[in-house]
């Protein structure tokens, strides 16, 4: 499944459905976006054959946190977490939010660009699980092109070691980067010229905005709400005039008051807890009922 030409759907409704142009721009489009359930290690007991009904499902396992312990037992702990998954992804798509250390934060990738064991071990993982299924691989929290250069050389580096040990891989695994700073959403454009896709985490993108800590006010997250939108529409607009497919994730996109924003700025898709994704489902079709 390619993410710039043939995203996955949310429903069996294809007919009301536009696929990206060559140029990856929607528009304002009034079509449903495409639902990602979002899945936080530790994810054994996923229901993954019910989140993978058909080839239109997508899920994201985000392995973001996973500690020391994951470490110590390196790529084959990471293979036992995707291998379930990305077999039953086979009529799906499944995300591999590549895991840090300790911190899953915006300062991930400089410390995952500096842990060569870890990003090894979780390469080699989601390597050999993207031949058991449809796989793509999402860089957390980039800030520069050149953080994007150092994990695409290590990515590199893995498959040969996987040929070398004559594992079998996705050869043309399709990578994508996870973007929660203004700065890194005014630059995203340039950063989006050697991935396949765009994440927006619109939580972190709030926070930093307003310079607020995790556990600010709802009012003073609400008072910012208009200029996080107009970022995250320039994140995904800059996705789209690159040919790249955009998803925006977090609280933010299943409140109903922010719902219709999302649908009108045309992200691809948006991306939240598991149990979240049928109300966002009901009311991502309430409001295009409502606005035709």
């Amino acid at each position: 499944m390619d993410f710039v030409n043939e995203p996955a759907l949310l429903d069996d409704d294809r007919a009301e459905r536009e696929r990206p142009t060559a140029e990856g721009t929607r528009g304002k489009s009034k079509q449903l976006p495409y639902l990602i359930s979002t899945l936080t290690a530790p994810v054994e007991a996923a229901p993954w054959r019910q989140i993978f009904r058909s080839k239109d499902d997508m899920a994201m396992i985000d392995a973001t946190g996973l500690g020391a312990e994951t470490v110590r037992h390196g790529e084959e702990r990471f293979f036992h977490l995707y291998r379930e998954a990305a077999e039953a992804a086979r009529d799906g798509h499944l995300l591999l939010l590549c895991p840090t250390e300790s911190d899953p934060t915006v300062y991930a990738m400089p410390r995952l660009s500096t842990s060569p064991r870890l990003i090894l071990s979780q390469l080699c993982a989601a390597l050999r699980a993207s031949a058991l299924g449809h796989v793509s691989l999402i860089l957390p929290y980039v800030h520069t092109v050149g953080e994007i250069d150092r994990i695409r050389q290590l990515i590199d580096r893995a498959m040969r070691l996987l040929a070398g040990r004559g594992e079998p891989f996705d050869e043309a695994i399709t990578v994508g980067i996870l973007l929660a700073t203004p700065a890194s959403l005014l630059l995203s454009r340039k950063l989006l010229e050697t991935v396949d896709f765009l994440l927006i985490d619109a939580d972190t993108v709030t926070r930093l905005s307003v310079a607020a800590d995790p556990h600010a006010s709802p009012e003073l997250m609400n008072e910012s709400a208009a200029a996080v939108l107009r970022l995250i529409e320039v994140g995904v607009g800059n996705a789209h005039a690159c040919g790249r497919f955009a998803a925006v994730g977090g609280q933010m996109v299943s409140d109903h008051r922010y719902l219709p924003h999302f649908l009108a700025m045309g992200a691809d898709a948006l991306f939240a807890p598991a149990e979240q994704i049928p109300e966002m489902r009901r009311l991502a079709r309430t409001i295009t009922q409502n606005s035709r």
